[in-house]
C-alpha cells in the first residue's frame, strides 16, 4: 500500500497566536492508517506536536471490500437457510394435504419459470442499474411478499394455489437478485478473493441443501406452516440489512444508460461480444454439452440403477443421493487454498476426463457378483462424492475467470445467457435420459455417458481454441 506522503514543504507552522519554527513530520502506522505529526518549535524553544490521522484511499477500500465479502456470504447463507427450510416444508405440507405429487411438481415449475423466462432480461436490466441496489431491494420485496402471502395463506385464500402464485413471484425476484450477485461480486469483494467468495458461497450453499431440509422439517412439525414463511420473510429482511450496509462504488454513463433502452440492442450486444470473445463461445458449448451428461447420471440414473436395478434400500439411496452435495464442498473448500485459480482452469479438462472415467467405474457394482449392499452403497458414495468434488473444480474457476474477465457493464447479461442456456439444456437431458434408459440397458447408457464426456476432453484439449486460452493464462 502506498503511504500518504505531505508534497507541500511547510516553512512554519501557525499554533495558537504563536509561529512556529517547522522541524518535520513523523509518521508511524496506526492499524489500516498513518498517523502522521508535525513537529515544530515556538518562540520559547518548546516543542510542539500536531498529529492527525490520515486514511489512504486503498487501505480504506481494502478493508471495505473485505468486509464486504464476509457480508455477502452471510446475507446469501441466511437467504438459503430460510428458502431451504420453506420448500422442504411446503413439500410436507401440499403432500399431506392433498396427497398429489403432480400438484407439488406445478409448484416447484412455477418457481423455475421465472429463470428461464426472464434470465436473460434480467441481466439486461441489472447492467444498466445499480447492482448493489437490485440486489438488496429484491430481498426486501421477496420479504415482504413472503409476509402477504403467509397472511394470504392464514385467512385460506387460494386454497394451496397460494403456494403457486408464491413460487413464481418469489422465483422473479431472486432471478434478478441472482443476476445482480453475479455481475457485481467482482466489485464488491478484492480481486484476489474473488475465487475465495465463490468457493466459500458454493460450499456454504451445499452444506445448506443438506442441513436446510432438517432444520424445515423440525421447524415444521415444531410450529407449523405459518411460522416456517415468517421465518423465510425475516431471513429475507436480514439479507436486505446486510447486502445494503455493504460498499459498493457504482459507476455509469448516463449518456450510455439513455441509450441502453432498447432491449433487443443490449441483448443484440451480448450474443455479439459471446461471438468475438472465441473462448466464451468455446466454453458455453461445453458447458451445455457436459450438463446434457451430468446432471441426468447426477438426479436420474444413478437413482434408478441403485434403486430399480440393485434393490437397495431408501436410506442406502439417500446416502448415494447426497455423496455429491459433500463432494461439492470438499472441491469448493480445496479451491480456497489455490492463490490463483488459473492452475486448475488449465486441467479443465483433466478434470472432466477424470469423470468419465468415474462414470464408467459405475458399472462395477452391477456387474461384478458378491458385494453386499452396504459395500455397494459405499462404492457409490465415493463415486459420486469424486464426481461432485472434480465437477465443482472445474466450474468455480471458469465463473470466477469469466467474473473478472468480462466489462461490469455486459457481466449481467452474459451470466444471464449462461444460467438460462443452462436451465433450457438440463431438462432436455432428463428427457433425452429417461427415454433411452427405458429402451435400452443401464449399462450401454453409463459407458456412452462417460465415453462421450472422454471424447469431449480429447476434442476440447487440442482445439486451437483452448491452447490459445492456456497459453494467455500461463502470460498472466
Amino acid at each position: 500500500m502506498p503511504k500518504s506522503t505531505c508534497k507541500k514543504q511547510i516553512k512554519s507552522y501557525s499554533y495558537g497566536n504563536k509561529d512556529n519554527t517547522f522541524l518535520g513530520i513523523v509518521k508511524k502506522r496506526h492499524k489500516l492508517s498513518y498517523l502522521s505529526c508535525i513537529v515544530t518549535r515556538n518562540k520559547r524553544k518548546e516543542k510542539v506536536v500536531v498529529c492527525f490521522i490520515n486514511r489512504p484511499y486503498e487501505i480504506t477500500m481494502e478493508k471495505k471490500k473485505k468486509c464486504n465479502m464476509y457480508k455477502l456470504l452471510l446475507a446469501n447463507a441466511i437467504t438459503e437457510i430460510g428458502g431451504n427450510m420453506y420448500k422442504f416444508a411446503l413439500a410436507m405440507y401440499v403432500l399431506n394435504r392433498s396427497s398429489s405429487s403432480l400438484l407439488y411438481s406445478v409448484i416447484v415449475v412455477c418457481g423455475i419459470l421465472p429463470n428461464v423466462l426472464l434470465g436473460i432480461f434480467s441481466g439486461i436490466f441489472v447492467d444498466r442499474h445499480n447492482k448493489k441496489k437490485v440486489m438488496a431491494y429484491s430481498n426486501l420485496l421477496s420479504g415482504v411478499f413472503v409476509g402477504i402471502f403467509m397472511l394470504l395463506f392464514k385467512i385460506q385464500f387460494l386454497g394451496l394455489g397460494i403456494f403457486a402464485a408464491y413460487s413464481f413471484i418469489i422465483g422473479v425476484f431472486q432471478t434478478y437478485s441472482n443476476s445482480a450477485m453475479n455481475g457485481s461480486t467482482p466489485e464488491l469483494v478484492l480481486k484476489e478473493n474473488v475465487s475465495k467468495t465463490n468457493s466459500l458461497m458454493q460450499a456454504c450453499d451445499s452444506m445448506i441443501t443438506i442441513c436446510g431440509p432438517i432444520m424445515g422439517a423440525v421447524a415444521y412439525l415444531k410450529f407449523g406452516m405459518v411460522e416456517v414463511m415468517i421465518i423465510d420473510s425475516i431471513s429475507f429482511i436480514i439479507g436486505f440489512a446486510l447486502i445494503q450496509s455493504m460498499y459498493y462504488e457504482y459507476k455509469t454513463d448516463n449518456k450510455q444508460l439513455l441509450k441502453a433502452s432498447d432491449l433487443k440492442k443490449d441483448f443484440s450486444a451480448i450474443i455479439e461480444y459471446i461471438k468475438q470473445e472465441k473462448i466464451i463461445f468455446f466454453f458455453l458449448g461445453m458447458a451445455l454439452t457436459i450438463n446434457l451428461v451430468y446432471y441426468p447420471i447426477r438426479n436420474s440414473v444413478i437413482t434408478y440403477l441403485s434403486y430399480n436395478i440393485l434393490n437397495l434400500s431408501e436410506i442406502n439411496v439417500s446416502f448415494i443421493q447426497a455423496a455429491t452435495g459433500v463432494g461439492t464442498i470438499l472441491g469448493a473448500l480445496t479451491i480456497i487454498f489455490f492463490k490463483k485459480s488459473n492452475i486448475i482452469l488449465k486441467r479443465f479438462f483433466v478434470l472432466l476426463a477424470a469423470q468419465g472415467v468415474l462414470i464408467l467405474a459405475l458399472i462395477i457394482p452391477g456387474v461384478v457378483v458378491g458385494f453386499t449392499n452396504i459395500q455397494i452403497t459405499v462404492i457409490y458414495f465415493v463415486i459420486m462424492m469424486l464426481i461432485g468434488l472434480l465437477n465443482v473444480m472445474q466450474n468455480l474457476p471458469l465463473i470466477t475467470y469469466f467474473q473478472v474477465a468480462t466489462p461490469e457493464k455486459l457481466r449481467g447479461r452474459l451470466f444471464s445467457v449462461f444460467t438460462t442456456s443452462l436451465l433450457l439444456f438440463t431438462p432436455l437431458g432428463m428427457l433425452i435420459y429417461g427415454v433411452v434408459l427405458n429402451d435400452n440397458s443401464w449399462m450401454v447408457v453409463l459407458v456412452a455417458s462417460g465415453l462421450i464426456l472422454i471424447a469431449l476432453c480429447i476434442f476440447g484439449k487440442n482445439h486451437k481454441i483452448f491452447k490459445k486460452f492456456v497459453l494467455s493464462l500461463e502470460e498472466e
